[in-house]
């Protein structure tokens, strides 16, 4: 048999064979591991940015030193207290009680509300938000 125009033997192209087998099966192994630290690490942020989170006074999106807060830790705040609520909803409510320098709040809300779906710390389920957990 020829390979490549190089003479084979078929016992050598089963060695061959095989030691392909074991770098694609030690490379799925690699990658389950992978996996399994990018879950871990994901719970530890997830923990950390709930930790942050938390510094966000339950019943207003103000925090508890009376400052008003960044987009983000005003949004999750508001989702945890009102989960179920549009895009629109949340930006109403927040417009005039974030800190930011942007010219255009309502559209950095929306950017922002956008973001945080795509980070998955915030999810929505047909027109409805919510936070995970």
């Amino acid at each position: 048999m020829s390979l490549n125009g190089k003479v084979i033997t078929l016992s050598a192209l089963e060695g061959r064979i095989e030691e392909v087998r074991q770098k694609l099966d030690a490379c799925v192994e690699r990658i389950t591991d992978l996996q399994r630290e990018r879950t871990i690490l994901g719970g530890e942020l997830r923990g950390l940015i709930g930790a942050r989170d938390l510094s966000v006074d339950s019943d207003s999106p103000v925090t508890t030193n009376g400052a008003k807060p960044k987009p983000k830790a005003a949004i999750v705040a508001y989702l945890r207290n009102h989960p179920g609520v549009t895009s629109s909803d949340v930006v109403n409510a927040l417009i005039d009680q974030v800190d930011t320098k942007a010219s255009d709040v309502r559209r950095n809300l929306h950017t922002t509300l956008y973001d945080l779906r795509q980070e998955g710390r915030v999810i929505r389920t047909g027109k409805k938000l919510r936070v995970p957990g």
